[in-house]
């Protein structure tokens, strides 16, 4: 049985995401990602300005926010995810060992934090520690609730409860099709695992359940962040509104239809820097308990 994580489940520490990425939802997710950081991040000053990715796992988008000009350094609280990311960056980056919610920092000792979204790991975790850290700006990157991809996720599960969860209540009748559906589904992938000399039924799309989304609502996001200084988010953008079997189609970057609220990755950016530093600390410090 592979290591997991115990800090932040759901992803094995042997993995370290290589095998989403390797699939085309997750190479299509990725791209997107990176397209939404390196929008929101255009109205930052990056010049002598340092930022911490929390939760950078192998540091793919370490690279972006380098190669935008910020002095960086990132962490995670898996050391093998840290030396694929040490292997990735070189000197470019300062990497730390350290669990999302609790790191070895002084408040204010970065000028902007990030903390993006990955299988296995719930960017939300990493939200105050963000605040703590960041003196001019904190980033998000999630995973939409509110998207069709949730959707297909729950659907492509054929799990009853995935079903209500993201529909609500399911008629009778409709869950026993399901629950049909899903044995058929099970045999399938089973007789397809039997030909594939690896052991994969070779669908990408259909183990992705497997990966571990962390799932969060726009509306639940911006709240979070407009709690830690009395200020809603300045930015937000979303990208693949489509199911994923529509995702090949997809051209271009971030275009207007981003500013609504249903693509399957989501980002905010808040600006923090035209706030005083003793009005946020007493902000993050009355509601630090209640977010822990």
């Amino acid at each position: 049985m592979p290591e997991t994580n115990t800090s932040q489940p759901g992803l094995p520490l042997a993995d370290c995401g290589e095998a989403w990425q390797a699939t085309p939802a997750g190479a299509r997710i990725l791209e997107r990602q990176h397209q939404l950081i390196v929008h929101m991040i255009s109205a930052w000053p990056r010049r002598h300005c340092s930022l911490v990715e929390i939760g950078c796992g192998t540091g793919q988008f370490l690279e972006i926010f380098w190669s935008a000009g910020f002095d960086v350094t990132g962490t995670d609280a898996r050391r093998l995810c840290l030396d694929r990311a040490g292997e990735r960056m070189g000197r470019r980056a300062a990497l730390r060992v350290a669990p999302s919610d609790h790191l070895p920092f002084d408040d204010d000792d970065f000028d902007y934090a990030a903390v993006i979204g990955k299988p296995g790991y719930d960017p939300a975790s990493g939200l105050h520690e963000a605040f703590r850290l960041a003196r001019r700006g904190v980033l998000l990157v999630f995973f939409n609730r509110w998207s069709l991809f949730h959707l297909e996720c729950a659907l492509r599960s054929f799990t009853v409860s995935g079903v209500i969860r993201a529909c609500g209540k399911v008629p009778a009748g409709i869950r026993d099709a399901l629950n049909a559906c899903r044995r058929a589904a099970s045999a399938d992938d089973a007789e397809a695992s039997a030909r594939s000399p690896s052991g994969s039924s070779g669908r990408g799309t259909m183990r992705e359940k497997n990966c571990g989304y962390c799932w969060s609502s726009p509306a639940d996001i911006a709240a979070g962040m407009q709690a830690y200084i009395n200020k809603r988010p300045d930015a937000f953008r979303s990208s693949l509104f489509l199911p994923s079997f529509c995702w090949r189609e997809a051209r271009g970057g971030v275009s207007r239809s981003g500013l609504l609220p249903f693509g399957a990755v989501a980002a905010y950016r808040l600006d923090i820097s035209s706030f005083s530093g003793t009005t946020r600390k007493l902000i993050t410090a009355r509601i630090a308990p209640a977010v822990r």
